[in-house]
């Protein structure tokens, strides 16, 4: 069981035995996999801790007298409130991690966009380039050679055709060159995918071998990724225009398991998205969704999925 699963899991028979109505079948299965394995007392231990350190702050998370559950495991605790408190010190620790900025990309990008924020930029040749969510991108253009670096996020790049100076883009040790042509490349979780939308590009998974045997040309319909230590991926045929729809403002998912789906979300979110429970449950997800309205399409999805939705202080968001 990885550790993301077993902190999950944790969770689960931790929000189980407030609420109070565990039978002694359940009991018997919660020692025995907190006694399966250390890593499970452990988890199992962090959590209540954390309830344990969030006592003081309890009244801030006392329901109102109309909203009151009348089953309690005992006074001053419910299910509620366990998720609540919970959700809350979540809330603060990603507060506390999103605040922190990423030092290296604020001096060497050029140009910038936030969670949920988009821009497009005239480069110094002509050519668009188009940021999505969460991207930043370092200028390197010289007077024989037209080079821009993803420093992260995604970008797609409608290039004006130059063959005296091809147009390379740089991620993760590796290049995608072209002359003139459009094409998307996103750096993420360490894999730079390349995805063209129109024309060829030459893709390099590692931008310091010259040898013909390393590249990869890469048609309009077309995408492959590939890792900072120079492996590539398959070449794949995508709906190039799907790939792409964010610039109209759209989220497309086909067919994506949930916490994929979720996770896609959470890019173009300015908040954070918690998701807890059983995700072996969850189904996929085949949407369209409105970048300007990702709210509703959060709900649309829990509700086809049987989760509920909790948000606390417009930044935090709980299904459950």
């Amino acid at each position: 069981m990885s550790p993301d699963r077993v902190e999950q899991t944790a969770q689960d028979w931790f929000l189980r035995l407030t609420a109070g109505d565990m039978s002694a079948v359940e009991l018997r299965r919660f020692r025995e996999w907190r006694e399966a394995n250390p890593a499970h007392d452990a988890a199992f231990r962090e959590v209540r801790a954390l309830w344990n350190d969030l006592d003081p702050l309890e009244p801030a998370f006392a329901p109102a007298a109309d909203q009151v559950m009348p089953h309690r495991i005992r006074p001053g605790i419910s299910r509620t409130r366990a998720v609540a408190a919970i959700a809350a010190l979540a809330a603060c620790l990603l507060l506390v991690l999103a605040s922190l900025p990423d030092l290296l990309i604020m001096i060497q990008a050029d140009y910038r966009t936030a969670r949920g924020e988009q821009a497009t930029i005239t480069l110094p040749d002509g050519s668009l380039a188009y940021l999505n969510t969460g991207s930043a991108l370092d200028i390197r253009y010289t007077q024989t050679r037209r080079e821009v670096a993803i420093l992260g996020g995604e970008v797609w790049f409608d290039v004006i055709r130059d063959r005296g100076r091809p147009f390379s883009v740089l991620a993760l040790g590796g290049s995608s060159t072209a002359v003139g042509t459009a094409y998307a490349v996103r750096d993420q979780d360490g894999i730079a995918t390349v995805t063209v939308t129109e024309g060829t590009v030459r893709v390099a998974p590692d931008a310091t071998d010259n040898t013909a045997s390393t590249d990869h040309l890469v048609t309009a319909g077309q995408r492959i990724a590939y890792r900072e230590d120079g492996s590539i991926g398959p070449m794949e045929n995508v709906d190039a225009t799907a790939a792409i729809a964010w610039r109209q403002g759209l989220l497309l998912l086909r067919e994506r398991p949930f916490t994929e789906a979720l996770e896609e979300i959470g890019r173009y979110y300015p908040g954070r998205i918690l998701l807890l429970g059983d995700q072996t449950k969850l189904g996929t997800v085949t949407a369209r969704l409105s970048l300007g309205q990702l709210d509703n399409g959060i709900d649309a999805l829990a509700a086809t999925h049987g989760l509920s939705v909790t948000r606390l202080a417009g930044y935090l968001v709980i299904l459950h």
